[in-house]
């Protein structure tokens, strides 16, 4: 249920373990694919805490304990842009959880 968008990392990982060589629906949107993963259609790589109230649940629980992927995410600014408080607070919070963060 990965969309066209997915990296090639979680591609190869995804591959290695045999998951999704067969693809039963495609969804762009989270939450559709995380209600088709629930109908039982197939299985989904979600973000942790969007699957956190239904793993809890013990309607969807992860299949693998070890080997997660590790994805690069690039954040772009523009530091000569106008302040933004939104955009202002996101980066501080990346900058006090994610060390690497400059």
């Amino acid at each position: 249920m990965t969309a066209a968008d997915e990296p090639d990392e979680l591609t190869r990982y995804r591959l290695s373990w045999g998951m999704g060589a067969e693809v039963s629906g495609l969804s762009e949107n989270l939450h559709e694919a995380k209600r088709l993963t629930l109908l039982g259609i197939g299985i989904c790589f979600l973000p942790e805490e969007f699957a956190a109230p239904e793993d809890t649940e013990g309607s969807l629980w992860p299949l693998l304990d070890s080997d997660e992927p590790s994805i690069t995410i690039f954040v772009i600014t523009n530091p000569s842009a106008p302040r933004h408080l939104a955009r202002d607070l996101l980066l501080e919070e990346f900058d006090t959880h994610l060390p690497r963060f400059t």
